[in-house]
């Protein structure tokens, strides 16, 4: 179906009347870390995953994404907060995404039914004019505290926890507009718009890296929320278990199948995880979900030597690179995951995960 203004579109149109409205403005994001998150990552770097196995886990399939937009339009068209989808919208289904297209908002669903995403960006776009200053950003324990109240009253039908699972906060992440007049040495002044909440999932105590598993929650100044997305299936807790290997074997892996180069001086490793991996709704509907590490790195190159040695700030560019390392032995096969398919001596096949429901086997 045509006609309808994409995401991509509605990123394009807010960024040309930011142009607009101001001489010079530029938006970024500034994130923080829950205590949940730090603790991961100093447990990762000293021990790895911090046990010797795991249970394997499956992905249960959801309704399809049209039947989970569907369900979620009407669902908020009742709903008197600025995340609703009140008016007439247009529809466009594609093989592994629904999107549904309103005047002042969109919401896609994607692929077997068990993630979606939700942007009022009208009311964003209304209220640029009352950022705050970064000093007086929503605390942490309040983001969380509204995230969890948004996720209780309307999306626990769909972030739902099994046996030895909590849903807990992850990191936030804040939009942040540096505006300042078009004038050498004019003075920068840094203001939120929005405040955004990341909760994941642990299983057995051990946290779900990836998409998958993820809930966020966007919020406006005033408290609305104007946005909310989420990548969360039922897990099928198996009778299968994986040894994990200890953090000097992982390294080992690490260092084979990076993408980058871990021992180059031009490398740095921004974050290391470990944990369970979930690809979200790209993944492989066949694979379990199993162990493995995340290795965030930034690569530096240089393509100008000379404007490089002038100031260290030319001349040079970044990449910034994600790798997921398997952890387990053996390595369950996953045709998604390009280092576990590496391992078993194939390429990355991207099988796309089906659209219809499953029943879980009793």
């Amino acid at each position: 179906m045509k006609g309808i203004t994409t995401p991509k579109n509605i990123k394009l149109y807010l960024w040309i009347c930011l142009v607009v409205v101001v001489p010079f403005l530029s938006v970024s994001a500034w994130t923080a870390d829950f205590p949940q998150r730090k603790a991961s990552a100093n447990r990762s770097a000293k021990e790895g995953l911090g046990r010797h196995k795991v249970s394997l886990l499956k992905r249960m399939r959801g309704p399809g994404h049209e039947a989970l937009a569907n369900r979620l339009v009407k669902q908020f068209a009742n709903k008197k907060i600025a995340a609703n989808t009140l008016g007439k919208a247009k529809k466009d289904i594609q093989k592994n995404r629904t999107t549904v297209m309103g005047d002042h908002w969109y919401l896609q669903a994607y692929g077997d039914g068990t993630s979606a995403r939700y942007h009022n960006f009208k009311y964003i776009e209304s209220n640029l004019d009352r950022g705050r200053p970064v000093s007086e950003r929503m605390s942490e324990r309040e983001l969380e505290r509204l995230g969890r109240k948004f996720i209780k009253e309307n999306l626990s039908d769909y972030i739902q926890l099994g046996p030895n699972e909590s849903l807990v906060p992850s990191f936030t992440e804040f939009q942040i507009a540096s505006l300042s007049e078009a004038i050498e040495g004019a003075p920068v002044q840094e203001r939120v718009h929005a405040n955004t909440v990341v909760f994941t999932r642990t299983v057995d105590n051990v946290d779900v890296l990836g998409p998958g598993s993820k809930v966020a929650v966007t919020f406006a100044n005033d408290g609305n929320t104007v946005a909310f997305s989420f990548d969360w299936p039922e897990y099928d807790h198996t009778d299968k278990s994986q040894k994990v290997l200890p953090l000097s074997e992982i390294k080992k892996r690490g260092w084979n199948l990076s993408t980058v180069n871990l021992d180059s001086t031009d490398v740095q490793i921004k974050r290391f995880d470990c944990g369970y991996f979930d690809a979200g709704h790209k993944h492989d509907p066949d694979a379990y979900i199993q162990s493995g590490c995340v290795y965030h790195t930034i690569e530096h190159k240089i393509i100008d030597h000379a404007l490089y040695n002038m100031g260290r700030k030319s001349g040079r560019v970044m990449r910034a690179v994600v790798d997921v390392i398997p952890a387990g032995e053996p390595v369950a096969p996953d045709r998604n995951w390009s280092q576990v398919m590496k391992m078993h001596g194939q390429p990355e096949q991207r099988v796309p995960a089906p659209q219809n429901p499953q029943k879980k086997e009793s």
